[in-house]
């Protein structure tokens, strides 16, 4: 469905997302550099005119991505709401493999963990950030499964702050020692986050 990619994309322009295009059915990279990412609706025509297909990035840094992939990813974030209590609630999309959960910065600057145990919140969970970027609905995943809306944003994505616990409770890697969790342990006495 090259149209709805189109729509999406000038929907989320008109809400104030800059976006390009990615890769089809791929997970990177994208088809224009991050940095000419636009709201731009002549230009977001052009690019999609000349690639139906391709998927929708959002290049990140105000807004931030808890990726929680497949079952491992799931019962990390079970552990971690299990200590911490629930995150705000927000914008939560399917992927094909797990879950995107949207959070603001709320200022503060929120680098991209991938693949350090989960970004330091647990196995199956990376943390994506400043100069990283995510692929927004309806894009297709490489597995084939379009992403998906289940908590959908109305208009522009308007995300609750990440959480403090998410960003303290990151871990320390240490090599040949593996992950530590030197602020996990006084974290968990605090009560849980509203």
């Amino acid at each position: 469905m090259p149209s709805d990619l189109l729509q999406a994309a000038l929907r989320y322009a008109a809400s104030g997302l800059a976006v390009v295009p990615i890769q089809p059915r791929a997970k990177g990279p994208s088809l224009v550099p991050l940095e000419q990412a636009t709201t731009n609706q002549a230009t977001i025509r052009d690019w999609w005119g000349r690639r139906p297909n391709a998927g929708i990035g959002l290049p990140l840094g105000r807004l931030v991505v808890v990726d929680v992939d497949d079952e491992e990813g799931v019962a990390s974030l079970a552990r971690l709401v299990a200590t911490y209590g629930n995150p705000p609630a927000g914008p939560v999309a399917r992927t094909g493999s797990g879950l995107h959960l949207y959070f603001s910065t709320a200022g503060r600057l929120v680098e991209s963990s991938f693949h350090l145990d989960g970004g330091g919140l647990g196995p199956g969970i990376d943390v994506l950030g400043e100069g990283g970027w995510t692929q927004l609905p309806p894009t297709e995943h490489p597995s084939g499964v379009r992403y998906q809306w289940l908590a959908e944003p109305l208009g522009a994505i308007q995300a609750p702050p990440l959480p403090a616990w998410m960003t303290t409770a990151r871990r320390d890697y240490a090599p040949g020692r593996g992950l530590l969790l030197p602020a996990f342990y006084t974290l968990a006495s605090t009560p849980a986050e509203s």
